[in-house]
């Protein structure tokens, strides 16, 4: 991240602002790498207003009002950037416009989650437990299992199981390691007894040769696999189980 941020010089009078506002988040933990990029954007645009030491209500206003092509979480996002920011100057005794909280659009959630039943669950891995290997992924029939299990018992979304490392996986005290999950926060996630023996012998079947920083479920090409498709082999429709997203795949379903 610090070497992203020598590769853009901010020139406005927000800059040292800025730095000084991003040096803090990291400092407490924080990434900070979309709001780093949208930082540099703001940066940009108030090359035109008086901000030397202050945040203008003009600015502030001009900066989060709604584009055709600004979605509410956008405006949302954007809002609470800035605000954040003109906290953080009125703490070092900047003048600043405060965008107010209530005028900040609310969230509003369109997702109708999907329940599986017990019989598309069954479905699911009846298909995934009959793959075979193939010229293009020899160890599918080894991987879709245990990566389907970990998603369905753990509740892990896709992104965090196929990221996960060799490393993550403490088959000792039964407990996988999530780095920078969701708001960059870590988290363990116990496995029970009848998992974790599967991870060691998935384990000690495929990747006993890799290092324990490589992937635990390794894909041919080194990318990602896409599991969706084996949802649809099962006869279950994506559009009908609403997974338009990773984060709505089996990681997040439940059963009735």
């Amino acid at each position: 991240m610090q070497a992203k941020e020598k590769d853009y010089k901010f020139t406005s009078g927000l800059s040292q602002w800025i730095i000084g506002f991003l040096e803090e988040k990291h400092r407490l933990g924080y990434k900070y790498e979309r709001e780093y990029f949208e930082l540099k954007n703001l940066d940009r645009f108030s090359i035109d207003y008086n901000c030397m030491d202050r945040l203008p209500r003009e600015l502030v206003l001009a900066w989060t009002q709604r584009q055709a092509n600004h979605s509410p979480q956008t405006i949302r996002s954007k809002v609470n950037l800035i605000r954040q920011l003109a906290m953080f100057m009125s703490r070092n005794g900047c003048e600043v416009y405060l965008y107010p909280s209530s005028m900040i659009p609310k969230k509003t959630y369109e997702h109708i989650p999907y329940i599986f039943s017990h019989d598309e669950v069954r479905r699911v891995f009846k298909t995934i437990d009959s793959l075979s290997p193939s010229c293009f992924s020899v160890r599918r029939h080894l991987i879709f299992p245990l990566l389907f299990r970990l998603l369905y018992c753990c509740g892990l979304r896709v992104s965090e199981a196929l990221n996960l490392r060799v490393s993550d996986i403490d088959f000792e005290h039964g407990v996988i390691f999530i780095h920078d999950a969701k708001d960059y926060r870590d988290r363990l996630i116990p496995l029970n007894q009848d998992l974790c023996q599967r991870c060691m012998n998935y384990q000690g079947t495929c990747i006993i040769e890799l290092n324990p920083e490589g992937y635990f479920f390794p894909a041919p090409d080194g990318l990602t696999y896409h599991i969706l498709q084996s949802v649809k082999r099962s006869g279950i429709s994506s559009g009908t189980a609403a997974f338009h997203t990773e984060d709505e795949m089996l990681g997040r379903a439940s059963m009735t």
